[in-house]
C-alpha cells in the first residue's frame, strides 16, 4: 500500500472513534483487512504528519495517540464516496468480463 491518498483513507478510518498509536493503527488496518492492505510504517509516519498538519487528525492528551477530527471525518466520507463512484464506474466499464 503506497498510494498516499489510500493510506490517508485507511488511517482516517482506523483512527475514527478510538485514539490509537501509529502501531495500533497499522495493526488494526492489517487485521480488519485480512492483511490485504498493509501500509508501510514509514509511509504511516509521513501521512500522520500530513494529516495532523492539515487538522484531519489530532494527538490526544497522551501525546502518542491520534484521533480523527470532525474535519477528518468529513474528508473521509468524501473520499469514500469518490472511491465508491470509481468502483461503480469500473464495474460498469468491465461488466461481466474477466480481467487478467
Amino acid at each position: 500500500m503506497r498510494d498516499p491518498r489510500h493510506v490517508d483513507v485507511l488511517l482516517l478510518a482506523a483512527l475514527h472513534g478510538t485514539p490509537r498509536t501509529r502501531s495500533e493503527a497499522v495493526e488494526i488496518i492489517r487485521c480488519r483487512t485480512g492483511r490485504r492492505l498493509v501500509p508501510l510504517h514509514a509511509e504511516v509516519h509521513r501521512r500522520l504528519g500530513y494529516l495532523e498538519r492539515n487538522r484531519l487528525v489530532r494527538r490526544t492528551g497522551e501525546g502518542r495517540r491520534f484521533r480523527t477530527t470532525e474535519l477528518g471525518v468529513r474528508v473521509l466520507i468524501g473520499r469514500l464516496r469518490e472511491l465508491d463512484a470509481l468502483i461503480q464506474g469500473v464495474d460498469a466499464l468491465v461488466g461481466d468480463e474477466e480481467l487478467g
